[in-house]
């Protein structure tokens, strides 16, 4: 009898254990590193809201005249509004300005892969890519910024650079970049945090499953 209940008990040990390690053992499998996830949410966010724009200013009252993302540049309607006064057609001023706000999109898209793929399977080099890509991002549609407005004349008084304004018989037109650009630039800071809570997830993650291991290999007695 007691020995029935011996035995009884230490199979219910054993299926406690095995519960047990199940559980640990899934729970390290599936670790994720939720900063490189919250970087990919803030870069994907980005993508939406506007990243430039120009205003007009009358007096105190302040006109917005455009102010665009990166899947909706300024169509050719948007720059005859504006008073484009070059002898270059609207329509190829916006093909250009589409063409530059796709690369850039495209750039941006990836950096949120990757954070996701880098935040999912805890891979560094996924991460690492995504940081580089993402400081090229903002640089990119900065320098593509700057050659629109010095190649073609926007406004009135032909906007030049990234951000500036110009004022011409009381009325002043100020244009700079919005707050999707912004947003994406915190991106790339919180993937820089995501790097270095990778390397301690990663670490947890393998002495988890080194545990994990030793028991499972060990031969029943």
């Amino acid at each position: 009898m007691r020995q029935s209940v011996r035995v009884a008990w230490a199979s219910a040990k054993v299926k406690a254990e095995n519960v047990i390690i199940e559980s640990i053992m899934s729970t390290a499998y599936w670790r994720i590193n939720p900063v490189a996830m919250i970087a990919a949410a803030v870069a994907l966010i980005s993508v939406f809201l506007p990243w430039w724009g120009i205003y007009q200013l009358l007096a105190n009252t302040s006109f917005l005249l455009g102010r665009w993302a990166l899947w909706n540049p300024p169509g050719a309607a948007a720059l005859r509004r504006l008073g484009h006064p070059m002898p270059v057609s609207a329509a190829s001023v916006s093909q250009t300005f589409a063409y530059s706000s796709l690369i850039v999109l495209l750039l941006a898209l990836v950096v949120a892969s990757l954070a996701l793929a880098g935040g999912l399977t805890l891979r560094r080099k996924y991460l690492l890519v995504g940081l580089g890509l993402s400081i090229l991002t903002p640089i990119a549609y900065a320098v593509s910024i700057a050659y629109m407005t010095s190649n073609y004349c926007l406004t009135p008084l032909c906007a030049s650079g990234v951000i500036g304004s110009a004022t011409l018989a009381g009325t002043t037109f100020s244009w700079g970049l919005e707050t999707g650009f912004y947003i994406f630039i915190a991106s790339i800071f919180v993937l820089v945090l995501s790097l270095v809570l990778n390397d301690s997830l990663a670490r947890t993650t393998a002495m988890a499953r080194a545990e994990i291991s030793v028991p499972s290999t060990q031969p029943a007695k």
